[in-house]
């Protein structure tokens, strides 16, 4: 069984409002001092995809906008850079390469490429 609780905040403050590269949106939500017990059941959810309704408390808002995307959900090409993005991580953790991401994925990318043109070729390209 879960230890995951619903939680509503009754009284939030919205922070900073940030559009990410990748067409996200992050934002950062202020609470007012939380009882141990509030904050506990929250931390859990660090990390967790979650359902989330933000009203304001002054004045009536204008309509209900519906967002319905689905979570992690990537292209193909998304997909591989993350992959890369893992593999040069561990490389680097490992001490097996000390070059910038760009560097190693555009090397990477390389490698594969020349992989692709040697299976076209022995395939009668």
């Amino acid at each position: 069984m879960s230890d995951l609780r619903a939680i509503r905040l009754a009284d939030v403050e919205m922070g900073t409002v940030s559009s990410m590269k990748d067409g996200s949106v992050k934002f950062t939500i202020y609470t007012c001092e939380l009882r141990p017990s509030e904050s506990a059941a929250l931390l859990p959810l660090h990390g967790k995809a979650c359902a989330l309704l933000i009203e304001p408390h002054t004045g009536e808002a204008l309509e209900m906008v519906e967002v319905n995307t689905e979570r992690n959900v990537k292209t193909p090409s998304q997909r591989q850079r993350a992959a890369f993005f893992v593999l040069w991580k561990k490389a680097t953790e490992r001490g097996k390469t000390n070059m910038p991401f760009d560097t190693f994925l555009a090397k990477e990318q390389e490698r594969i490429m020349l992989s692709i043109g040697e299976r076209i070729d022995a395939l009668g390209g």
